[in-house]
């Protein structure tokens, strides 16, 4: 059976590294592949496109750091009787990063000391740019996801939580940042 996830997603960034963490919304979809394996079971590959990354504060500094993943989740949906449109899932996900964009603003940061460039020297500038030109550097992730719906037919709703189990980014001279992506989802499950 093949059929489509869609929704919403609601990040944050979680580890030593990550400052003030705040959540970022974004959205969460794709398409997945169902195998009967028994009457209870179903292994199930998936294809999403996942929004993730966080917001940060430190000091007066507000940024969000936004990365953005093909994702390839390997679920297990265990559904309770035969009757029952409740199922529970739960497996390993595999992260790609496609795309990563970092922006901040110093509204209520002083002028930064020292500084060269025009815009540091004055307080309440906005940046946007994509990581390459930044601090960070986004990378693949190794994670986990568990979760829980229901489903009528061919319509269902579930609730999911992701965690990384790897580091989501690392700095420009190449160290790793302390900081893993953990997500909630709410998301319409349409296929048969």
């Amino acid at each position: 059976m093949i059929g489509v996830l869609a929704g919403v997603d609601n990040s944050s960034l979680s580890g030593g590294g990550t400052y003030g963490s705040t959540n970022r919304t974004g959205f969460m979809g794709g398409i997945f592949l169902g195998i009967q394996v028994s009457e209870s079971w179903i292994l199930e590959p998936e294809a999403l496109y996942a929004m993730k990354g966080a917001g940060w504060e430190n000091g007066p500094l507000h940024g969000m750091l936004a990365l953005d993943y093909l994702e390839i989740p390997v679920v297990a949906r265990y559904r309770l009787n035969a009757g029952s449109g409740i199922y529970f899932l739960a497996g390993p996900t595999l992260g790609f990063n496609v795309a990563c964009q970092e922006s901040y603003d110093t509204y209520n940061a002083p002028p930064l000391p020292g500084a060269t460039s025009t815009k540091a020297a004055v307080s309440g500038y906005d940046v946007s740019q994509a990581c390459s030109d930044g601090a960070f550097r986004p990378k693949n992730t190794i994670g986990g996801v568990v979760g829980a719906g229901f489903k009528r037919g061919v319509v269902g709703f579930e609730a999911r939580f992701e965690l990384d189990f790897s580091n989501a980014v690392g700095t420009a001279d190449g160290a790793d940042v302390n900081a893993k992506n953990r997500v909630l989802a709410a998301l319409v499950r349409i296929g048969t």
